[in-house]
């Protein structure tokens, strides 16, 4: 078992979508939107913007599936469930920003939350540069060396990235890259 405590520096800037407690869906309009957009955001108990490390779990289990890269002697067997079930994101990742200085754009989305339908107006919270420290527990240290792990994290932050509109599900947002990694050993 070991841990990488990886620096990771923003490519291209994170948006979120978080859901939260929202009006009656009678009509949700522009004034209302306005002043709630900042609730999409995630923030910790002090009102500070972070990255939720579930996020950068699920750039990694994307960036395992999406390689499609088998396991050496296991067969046709690949990474994902490998990087699902053995490796632990200790961490979300703060940004330093309160949620009243968040930057945002206004978007057409659609109204229901799919593709196809009516479009509304909608405001989302943006961070155009971000950096920090994440911190992994790999449990499958036999299986997922050292080596592998920086190859997906790496991937992760080209191909799938974290937040809304990520590289993952067509956008250009939310991509990242290694600064610097460092492995420590533990029992």
């Amino acid at each position: 078992m070991y841990r990488a405590v990886c620096q990771l520096k923003s490519i291209s800037p994170v948006s979120f979508s978080r859901r939260f407690e929202d009006k009656p869906k009678e009509k949700i309009d522009w004034e209302y939107e306005q002043k709630t957009w900042q609730l999409r955001a995630h923030a910790d108990r002090d009102g500070k913007v972070i990255i939720p490390s579930s996020m950068f779990k699920g750039a990694l289990t994307s960036a395992a599936q999406i390689s499609g890269e088998n396991i050496p002697g296991k067969g046709k067997s690949t990474y994902t469930s490998r990087f699902k079930a053995g490796v632990i994101v200790e961490n979300d990742i703060p940004l330093g920003i309160k949620l009243k200085e968040l930057d945002y754009e206004d978007v057409f989305v659609d109204s229901q939350g799919g593709r196809g339908g009516p479009q509304v107006l909608k405001r989302f919270p943006v961070v155009k540069r971000w950096e920090g420290e994440l911190i992994c527990t790999v449990t499958l240290s036999k299986i997922i060396k050292e080596s592998v792990f920086t190859e997906f994290l790496k991937l992760a932050g080209l191909i799938a990235g974290v937040g809304r509109f990520r590289a993952g599900v067509g956008g250009n947002k939310g991509r990242f890259r290694i600064e610097k990694i460092k492995f420590e050993k533990i029992e």
